[in-house]
């Protein structure tokens, strides 16, 4: 997302946060007057399926008022990273627009 776009008005948009193959479903709750640092919240993620130990995993999604935050600042890469780690290590990632969790059953 460019940072023009940044805004109050994203407060409450779902997004994903990633760490490394599993991701969680979030709800922005804060962004910085500049834009290139926002705030997360995790929502509740409910499994609805009933594939067990699978990949193919459905999620229905509620905010959470209580769930962990964490803080991305958006890095010269254009990638949105969680606040303290590396822009190049893996992981750590933010993306807007979508909630997703999943659950690596590899783990």
């Amino acid at each position: 997302m460019n940072t023009q776009t940044h805004s109050t008005s994203l407060i409450g948009t779902g997004c994903t946060f990633r760490v490394w193959t599993d991701s969680h479903a979030c709800t922005v709750i804060a962004v910085s007057p500049n834009g290139r640092l926002v705030t997360v919240q995790e929502d509740t993620a409910t499994r609805t399926d009933r594939n067990g130990i699978s990949e193919a995993q459905d999620y229905t999604y509620e905010r959470d008022l209580n769930g962990q935050t964490h803080q991305f600042s958006l890095r010269a890469t254009g990638a949105w990273k969680l606040v303290g780690q590396a822009a190049r290590s893996p992981g750590g990632t933010l993306s807007f627009g979508h909630r997703r969790s999943y659950r690596d059953p590899s783990f």
